[in-house]
């Protein structure tokens, strides 16, 4: 599948400090993807530039094959809707908030009304329509927001923290409207979390991003400590593992599930890092397993069913936990 995005050299500076720091990053043409990482990891930033709304204080922006210039930003938002993570309501109706967009944009008030009837149906809101949003629960509140992009048929739906604040019925039911794009009438969705399950769940693409950079892979195994460069080691939770004789700084590291290696025995392998643990959880995941483990810390193995049945792998199972130390990411 070819890029929809495709972000080169990328920098975002605020205040004299660098916010943003993307060295090379392709998002997919379709499909969900989710920007993984904690709070203040520069997540709506991106969120910012991927909507045209933040130039870029260097680098280059390619958005749908067409390196994007300052004079074209205009012209690209308007194929691009955003929804922040704190959106503000009009004092008025859930029918009256879903209109504004498309009266700003000039459309004839018939046809306005049947683009609000059309969304508010998309998106279950129907019996919704009059009431107005004082009245809404926090989830309603978010639908309605996104309902007032929706309505405006962008190609790419930009969420900001869409499930912060919702309880577990309200995620599920906004999971199940954002995992089909094209549903919505976009070719792509892209939201921001720092609920790394959430987003395995959700999305076929993830990006992590953490101290303003951004790269492929999985942040469930995210750990911070200290690195003893003597020993060539990271120490964390009272856990060392073995890092890269190259590394020579950082203060956190990450490791891919599917780069974890579960096994009944402890393997005689060139992998330097072992340890003995017991299964904690197990979650499907894209066809296959995602097993959480306790080896001291918390850690996530992305493995095949059939390994799930040959290993007799389930909660409170002792299992050997294996990994290369240039698997892990030291920052």
């Amino acid at each position: 599948m070819s890029a929809l995005y495709a972000l080169d050299g990328l920098r975002v500076a605020r205040g004299g400090r660098t916010v943003l720091d993307v060295d090379g990053l392709a998002l997919e043409d379709g499909g969900v993807t989710a920007l993984v990482g904690p709070n203040g990891a520069g997540k709506s930033t991106l969120l910012e530039v991927l909507a045209f709304l933040l130039p870029p204080d260097a680098g280059r922006l390619v958005f749908d094959g067409r390196p994007v210039s300052a004079a074209d930003a205009p012209a690209c938002a308007k194929r691009v809707g955003l929804v922040p993570q704190n959106p503000y309501l009009l004092d008025r109706s859930v029918a009256a908030n879903v209109r504004l967009g498309l009266t700003l944009r000039g459309l004839a008030r018939r046809a306005a009304d049947a683009r609000v009837e059309e969304t508010l149906a998309l998106l279950g809101l129907t019996a919704l329509a009059g009431r107005h949003v004082r009245g809404l629960s926090g989830g309603e509140a978010q639908k309605v927001a996104i309902a007032r992009i929706v309505a405006l048929r962008p190609e790419v739906l930009l969420l900001d923290e869409p499930f912060s604040y919702l309880d577990s019925a309200a995620t599920a039911e906004l999971a199940a409207l954002l995992a089909d794009p094209f549903r919505l009438g976009a070719r792509k969705i892209v939201f921001t979390t720092h609920d790394e399950l959430l987003a395995l769940k959700l999305a076929a693409e993830t990006v992590n991003v953490v101290a303003g950079r951004a790269d492929r892979g999985s942040l469930l195994n995210l750990y911070s400590g200290r690195l003893d460069r003597a020993r060539h080691s990271f120490v964390t939770g009272g856990l060392e593992v073995h890092v890269g004789d190259h590394v020579t700084a950082g203060t956190r590291i990450a490791l891919d599930p599917a780069h974890v290696v579960l096994s009944a025995t402890r393997l005689d392998s060139s992998m330097r890092n072992s340890f003995p643990g017991r299964v904690t959880s197990l979650a499907e995941h894209g066809g296959e397993v995602l097993v959480g483990a306790d080896i001291g810390v918390r850690i996530h193995a992305l493995v095949t069913h059939d390994a799930v049945r040959a290993q007799g792998l389930q909660p409170g199972a002792a299992t050997w936990v294996s990994f290369k130390s240039n698997a892990l990411r030291v920052f």
